[in-house]
Order: C-alpha cells, then sequence, then structure tokens
C-alpha cells in the first residue's frame, strides 16, 4: 500500500506576502482522483470508522505517518474516536454498538469524560505524584534539559485518557515498582480494600483490627476495634463500607473527609459467621457464612430477601450477586441461582481439584474467575452450562486471593509471592465475522445514499473492503496474541492472605501482618533505563568476562539448544541470578547467595532450562558456573570458603 507520495503537485507553488491567506483545508478522501492512493480513502468515513476500530493501536500510530488522509482521519475525530479507542483496550466499559454495523463515525458518547476518569481510580493519584517527581527531578539539576518542567494533570480530552491508561498499562508489564512496606498489625492481615473517594486504603485482621491508611503517603489514619473476631471480608459502594466478621455481625461504615475517616452507622447481627461478601449497587447485601449457606439481606430496609443452602460438610468460600442471578462456591464446587424463582441454573462438580479458596465474577464479558488450593487459576464462561475456558498455574502452592483490574488478574498465594497476569483475549474467533457483518451492514445502508449516487464506484469499494476482512482478522489475532505480555512476579515476607489494586496502585496483606503498596503510577515520565536479561527463547553468552550477559529473542522458542553447551548454561544461570536479585526486597544487600539446587529450581520453575546433552543438567550447571568464576574477571562470584557451591551475581 502506497503512501501520500503523490498528493501534492511536481511543481512547486508559488506564493508572494501580497496574496491574502489562504484558509486551511484538510484533506479530502481521494475518491475522486484517477489513481487512489489507498482503499480506506474510497471508503465513505462512517465505514472507514468501522475498520479503524478494530486495527491494534500500534498500526493506527503506523498509519498516521504514512498517510496524510490517515493522519486526519485519525487525529482529528477526538471526541468519538478516541473514546472508542479506550472502551476496545479495556479503560471504559464495553459497548456492542462498537462492534455493530451502527458504530459510526457519529455513533453519540454515552459516558462523559468526568465519569470515565472517575471509573478509573488511581489515575489522578499517579499524575499528582509523577508529577511531583519529575519536578524533584528536574530542579536537582539545574543543567538538566527538562529543568523546570511540569505534567499537565488535567485529562480534558478522550486522547489524554488514552494516552495516560496506555502508559500506566505499560508500567504494570514492565513489573518495577516503587514499594512501600506497613507494619502495624499485630495478627494476619485477612482482606484490604482500596477506597476511591478519598484514596484511602482499609486493611482488616485476625484480631477484629480495622485499620485506614493514606494511599498516596501509606501513613496509618486511624485504627478501629469494632469487632470481636477476625474481619474475614470488606466491600464497599460510593461512600458506604461494609465489614463482616467472624463474630457473626457486620458494620456498616460511612467514609468521611476528616478524622476519624470512617464513621460506623449501624451494627447488624446476622446469627452466623460471615466467611464473604458482595454488595449491589442496590445495597442488596449476599454474604457466605461458615455453616455453607448464603443469604441476602436489604440494607435500606434491613430485611432478609432470601437464603441459599449450599452442599452438606461444606462452607461458602465466596459470593457474588447480580440483578438476576446468585453465584457461589462452595468447597470445589461452584453453583448459580436464579433470584426469581431461587433454582439452581449453573453449576460445575469440580471445578478445581482441591478447594475454591476465591472467585470473581466479570459481568461485562461473562467470565467466571477461581483460585483453589491446588495453585491453579482458572477461567470459567458464565451461562447455564459453564465451560472451562483457561488456566492459568505460576504459583507453586495455594492461591490465597484474587482481583480482576481491567485485562489483569492478580493472585497472592502462599508461595510468598503476587502474580500478575495478563489476560488473552478469548473472541479471535468472530472478530473476524463481527467486522464481515458491519462491512455488510454498512453496505446495505449505503446503497440508498447520496454519496453512492455522486461516486458511483463506492459500491465496488464496499465488497472489496469486505473481500480484505480475512485477512484483516488474521493480522488483529497474530498481532494482539504477541503483544499479551509475560506475568509479573512480586515477592512478600510471607503467605500473601489479601489483595486489592485500582489502575495504578496494588495492595497486598501478608499473614505476618505487613501490608505492602506497589505504586505504578508514580513516575510515569521516568528516564528509560537498561532491561534486566529476559530469556525468551535463543541465547547465547557474548563473554565469559562480561557482566551481564545479552539475551538474543528468537520468538515461538521455549528451549535453549544452541551455541556451546556450557555457555548456554552460564546464560541461564546469570539470567536466573539477575531476575532473583531484582525480585529481592533488601537493596542494601550487596549479593544474593543461590546454590546450584536452588537456580536449577528457578530455571524449571520459570521455564529457563536448556537442553542437556551427554550428562546431567546439574552438573553441566555446576562445570558452567564454576568456570564464570574463574573467568578474568569473574562473571559470578563463588561462596569457597563457607559453601563452595553458592553462587552470586557481581552487582
Amino acid at each position: 500500500m502506497q503512501g501520500g507520495g503523490n498528493e501534492q503537485s511536481q511543481e512547486h507553488p508559488t506564493w508572494s506576502a501580497s496574496e491574502p491567506a489562504k484558509k486551511r483545508t484538510y484533506p479530502q478522501s481521494n475518491m475522486s482522483r484517477s489513481k487512489p492512493v489507498n482503499l480506506l480513502s474510497r471508503l465513505p468515513t462512517e465505514l472507514a470508522f468501522v475498520i479503524l476500530y478494530q486495527i491494534p493501536y500500534r498500526s493506527l500510530v503506523a498509519m498516521t505517518r504514512v498517510d496524510r488522509y490517515w493522519r486526519e482521519l485519525i487525529l482529528q475525530h477526538d471526541n468519538n474516536f478516541w473514546y472508542r479507542l479506550c472502551q476496545k483496550h479495556g479503560y471504559l466499559p464495553s459497548d456492542p454498538a462498537l462492534y455493530s454495523g451502527h458504530a459510526s463515525g457519529g455513533h453519540k458518547v454515552s459516558i462523559q469524560l468526568g465519569e470515565a476518569v472517575q471509573m478509573r481510580p488511581g489515575l489522578t493519584r499517579a499524575l499528582e505524584q509523577s508529577s511531583k517527581n519529575l519536578e524533584t527531578r528536574t530542579t536537582s539539576s539545574s543543567s538538566s534539559p527538562n529543568h523546570g518542567a511540569r505534567i499537565d494533570k488535567r485529562i480534558d480530552t478522550w486522547c489524554r485518557l488514552f494516552e495516560i491508561s496506555t502508559i500506566l498499562e505499560a508500567e504494570w508489564k514492565v513489573g518495577k515498582p516503587t514499594i512501600k512496606e506497613l507494619r502495624g498489625h499485630q495478627d494476619p492481615v485477612l482482606c484490604v480494600k482500596v477506597l476511591p473517594i478519598w484514596d484511602r486504603v482499609v486493611t482488616g485482621d485476625r484480631s477484629g483490627c480495622l485499620k485506614v491508611w493514606c494511599a498516596t503517603t501509606g501513613a496509618c489514619l486511624r485504627t478501629f476495634r469494632q469487632h470481636r473476631m477476625g474481619v474475614s471480608s470488606l466491600v464497599f459502594q460510593k461512600n458506604i463500607l461494609i465489614s463482616g466478621s467472624w463474630d457473626s455481625t457486620i458494620i456498616i461504615w460511612k467514609q468521611i473527609q476528616e478524622a476519624p475517616y470512617l464513621k460506623p452507622q449501624k451494627i447488624v447481627d446476622l446469627g452466623e459467621q460471615v466467611s464473604s461478601m458482595h454488595l449491589t449497587e442496590q445495597m442488596e447485601l449476599a454474604f457466605g457464612t461458615l455453616s455453607g449457606r448464603v443469604k441476602i439481606i436489604s440494607l435500606k430496609t434491613v430485611t432478609s430477601l432470601g437464603t441459599f443452602i449450599g452442599p452438606a460438610g461444606t462452607y461458602c468460600n465466596a459470593v457474588s450477586l447480580s440483578e438476576s442471578r446468585l453465584e457461589a462456591a462452595f468447597g470445589s464446587q461452584y453453583i448459580s441461582w436464579d433470584l426469581a424463582t431461587k433454582a439452581p441454573i449453573g453449576f460445575i462438580s469440580d471445578a478445581h481439584f482441591d478447594n475454591i479458596n476465591c472467585m470473581q465474577v466479570d459481568e461485562s464479558r461473562k467470565l467466571i474467575f477461581t483460585a483453589s488450593q491446588d495453585s491453579k487459576v482458572r477461567i470459567f464462561s458464565r451461562d447455564n452450562k459453564p465451560m472451562l475456558l483457561r488456566q492459568y498455574g505460576g504459583h507453586r502452592a495455594s492461591v490465597r486471593c484474587l482481583t480482576i483490574q481491567n485485562n489483569m488478574v492478580i493472585t497472592g498465594s502462599s508461595d510468598k509471592t503476587v502474580i500478575i497476569t495478563f489476560l488473552e483475549p478469548h473472541d479471535h474467533s468472530n472478530k473476524d465475522s463481527i467486522l464481515y457483518s458491519a462491512l455488510s451492514d454498512s453496505l446495505e445502508t449505503a446503497k440508498g445514499s447520496d454519496y453512492v449516487h455522486q461516486h458511483p464506484d463506492t459500491e465496488s469499494s464496499l465488497r472489496a473492503g469486505k473481500q480484505v476482512t480475512s485477512s484483516l482478522g488474521a493480522e488483529m489475532e497474530e498481532e494482539e496474541h504477541l503483544c499479551v505480555a509475560e506475568p509479573v512476579s512480586l515477592t512478600h515476607a510471607d503467605t500473601v492472605s489479601a489483595v486489592d489494586a485500582d489502575c495504578s496502585l496494588l495492595v497486598t496483606g501478608s499473614d505476618d501482618g505487613t501490608v505492602r503498596f506497589f505504586y505504578f503510577g508514580d513516575d510515569l515520565w521516568h528516564p528509560p533505563s537498561s532491561p534486566s536479561p529476559r530469556l525468551c527463547g535463543q541465547a547465547s553468552l557474548i563473554s565469559l568476562a562480561a557482566p551481564r550477559c545479552v539475551l538474543m529473542m528468537k520468538p515461538g522458542r521455549t528451549r535453549v539448544s544452541v551455541g556451546n553447551r556450557r555457555q548456554t548454561w552460564g546464560t541461564c544461570a546469570l539470567a536466573v541470578l539477575d531476575r532473583t536479585r531484582s525480585l529481592a526486597t533488601n537493596d542494601t544487600q550487596p549479593v544474593i547467595w543461590m546454590t546450584v539446587d536452588e537456580i536449577y529450581q528457578k530455571m524449571v520453575e520459570w521455564d529457563m532450562q536448556p537442553v542437556s546433552q551427554g550428562s546431567t543438567p546439574k552438573h553441566t550447571l555446576n562445570l558452567a558456573l564454576h568456570m564464570m568464576a574463574t573467568s578474568d574477571p569473574p562473571t559470578v562470584i563463588i561462596d569457597s570458603k563457607s559453601f563452595p557451591n553458592r553462587f552470586a551475581n557481581i552487582k
């Protein structure tokens, strides 16, 4: 496809100061030219937008550099086009009209910009913290070219919202947040909740203690001890917070701006120990109990709306309530009921090999996320006959907590890690048919329009657009599959028992009573840093004397079998040492020591094990490490005095 090289005349036009200034005109469609530049410019604007909505963002950026008509078409429709891009990338609730034949350039925006910013809590905090960090960094060096630089903290256009959201998403995928460890709980933390209204975080522990933290500074603002036993669950709607406890009570709190920040409104005795809760916008609370029952009450009238009984001998681990159905997990089983008839409408007998610890329901995408003691996370379809769509691993022990944030699944486990998994789209198979249907509808609509009568070749262009749908859908599927990032792993000092997040902050609670804040948006405009070595397939150690290895990427490969055998194993060992050091929480420790067995175990866990030939894997790894330790200068150091097979990477 050619660019806009033939847009200007071969003879350069002359202009004098005496001539009046001409009004700026935007480039028109190339329909009237004898030699069309591209197919998209021959289509009506409405149909061109239907196609542009489906194209990945990186391809859109490339299109703006190729053709002037594409550039003006993409960049000049800010209020509509970038709004649709925000929806497509998950920054806004999905709209069915986006993939319909009526999703044209004239389709009205159904959500106001201010409402969209409120739907992404943490966005304003990220801009404010990034602005402070940029000012601090630039003022510390007066010779910096960005001295006195400031970030515009306003989000006044859909393009600005898409830009900030895309940068934030990239920061999550890099996986190098700023960490704050907060201490104050004397017992294991059972639940955490990020409150978006006043930018606060609430945590509850096993002794019944509630703490309110400032999400920006990490300071403890207040401590409450109204519960007599452990706080098992926290839910909120707007300025109302509900805390459920093992003492068979729930407390309704009202959030206020000044101290004491939480004001108790009502204490309700439920008569049964609360294990999980879910609160709807209509202030209807569904809670599961340790006796295996699920009850629904109205908080406005404090009346019971129904009781549902699960299988005998189990307790309710998780519950979810919507307008028409109730869903709950009992042991390893999943059950859903119709609220009108109170009859079961969905059932999974063995959703996992072990008990389900937590469950999240995504109503917009019609998905069910479950995490179990078998260390697996599974995704099921949300219908009357749920089907297993995907299974994610990565944890080595029971998954204790789970939360969903945009296109990320965040899980905490007993193996002292938090894993952020980026979801793959599940609707690749029908994108081709959706786009084909949109083109067909637009063709039928355009047949009787005045535009077709003025440009007779429009119908042939529409039919040509339908012919390229198949190849376009295949390209989109391949590009989106390659764009799925690798999971990000964050470490904790003890079992991670609670997790919650917004678009820029991740909060975790641990069995040792510590709470950690992971800030992913505190420095959005940080200077670029050299990435850590990552093993993506083919690898080679350029020099044994190099302080860091260079890894060559080759898509489609998961094992290494090229180059010298010892150099290959040395490369993988160095990548393991670098990654372990990047995940270490103690920055004051100069080196991180690992034995041969520990390095080999990490290779297997992170899928970095090369192909071994001739000898045992650990023997080859040991020889490679000793060869790297005896090089001049050494790549790794060996603790020969206390333990001859303990190695560390030179920092």
